[in-house]
Parts: structure tokens; C-alpha cells; sequence
């Protein structure tokens, strides 16, 4: 894929905050939310360690605003939301800014190879639908992973 200049990135059910530290130490104003008081305050103190600044929201996938045309970059890591909802991906979708990316790694729910026509909107850059070791859980499952473009 294509070098992605940093702007506003959304880490969507961010858990203990490790791609928004990432993301936020590669020069990216990162939002996130979770649902879990300590997974936040986790990631807060590790960006205050680093010297980094994250914005963490705690709120439900149904509760968090995703707003419209308002994300650089959205990322989905493990994210436990439901793919398979037009409704959901359209809320996603319409909250990237022109150009902006998608990156969604997680569970091959679903039939497989199904997540490109999912997104069919966007431009995919990269795709892979495929039994691998899971890195939070180091165990072999269906993994499917996705980069695509709004243009």
C-alpha cells in the first residue's frame, strides 16, 4: 500500500491502546474508544510514559460517534463488531474523509472472502482471508485482514 501521510486516526474498541500509541508515535492525532475503564487508563499511561497524547473515549460501538467525513484512517483490530451489518460498515465508511483508509484485522466471520464486497465503495489496497496465529491469542483461526481507500 501506498505511504499514508499522518492525520486524524480513529482506532476503533481500542482495548489497552496499543496501535493508537503506535499510530500516535508515527505523528497521527489519534481517537479511540473502548468499553473498559482500565484498558483506557492502560493507554493513557503508557502515551503519558512516551510522551504521547491520545484522546480515549470510554463508550459502546453503539454509544461512540464516528462521525461523517471526520478520519485520515479508521483501524479495527480485533474489534469485535459486526462486520456484517450494513448499517455498521456504512457508519464506518461515511466517517472517512475523502482518501482516507480502512484497516480492519480480525475474525474470518462470515463466508470467507466475503469483507471485499463488504466495502465494495472503497478501493481495496490489500486483502487476505486466511487461516494464521492470531497475535493477541497466538492461536491459528480464520484471520481476515483489509486495507481500502475512499477515494
Amino acid at each position: 500500500m501506498e505511504e499514508v501521510k499522518p492525520g486524524t486516526a480513529f482506532d476503533v474498541a481500542m482495548g489497552q491502546g496499543r496501535n493508537a500509541l503506535f499510530l500516535a508515535s508515527k505523528g497521527w492525532d489519534v481517537t479511540g474508544y473502548d468499553v473498559a475503564d482500565q484498558g483506557l487508563e492502560i493507554a493513557q499511561a503508557a502515551a503519558r510514559k512516551a510522551g504521547l497524547t491520545i484522546r480515549t473515549v470510554r463508550a459502546s460501538h453503539a454509544e461512540f460517534d464516528y462521525g461523517v467525513a471526520k478520519w485520515d484512517l479508521v483501524v479495527e483490530a480485533f474489534a469485535f463488531t459486526d462486520l456484517a451489518d450494513a448499517a455498521y460498515r456504512k457508519r464506518v465508511v461515511d466517517s472517512l474523509k475523502p482518501g482516507g483508509v480502512l484497516v480492519i484485522d480480525g475474525f474470518g466471520g462470515g463466508p470467507k472472502n466475503q469483507m471485499p464486497g463488504w466495502f465494495g465503495e472503497l478501493r481495496v489496497v490489500a486483502y487476505e482471508d486466511r487461516e494464521d496465529v492470531a497475535d493477541w491469542g497466538m492461536q491459528k483461526m480464520r484471520v481476515a485482514r483489509i486495507a481500502a481507500r475512499k477515494e
